[in-house]
């Protein structure tokens, strides 16, 4: 992490690891650093992005559930496409020899 007092959102973004849109949507669900404000200019302080760090490490219930019922879902999803992708006939386990 930087040692700046506050840090943009997209350096906020490089320096975790997420990208923009990710934390656009992370802040529709209310899972977002807090921010500063100062007229049209939006800063994550130091302390604000290590709380959002300890929050994200240790989820409420509510939180955890709802990241479980995601990770479920695209689970299911991709075996849902792996076994779309056997059953089809381009599949490589069908192709002829040479």
């Amino acid at each position: 992490m930087s040692d700046t007092a506050a840090s943009s959102i997209r350096q906020f973004c490089r320096e975790h690891g997420i990208s923009i849109p990710t934390y656009y949507n992370l802040k529709k669900q209310g899972q977002a650093p807090v921010e500063m404000r100062m007229g049209r200019i939006i800063r994550i302080s130091a302390e604000a992005a290590a709380a959002w760090r300890r929050a994200r490490e240790n989820p409420s219930k509510a939180e955890a559930a709802e990241t479980a019922k995601i990770s479920e879902a695209l689970r299911d999803r991709a075996v849902n496409a792996a076994a779309k992708a056997v059953a089809s006939p381009l599949h490589i386990s069908r192709r002829e020899r040479a």
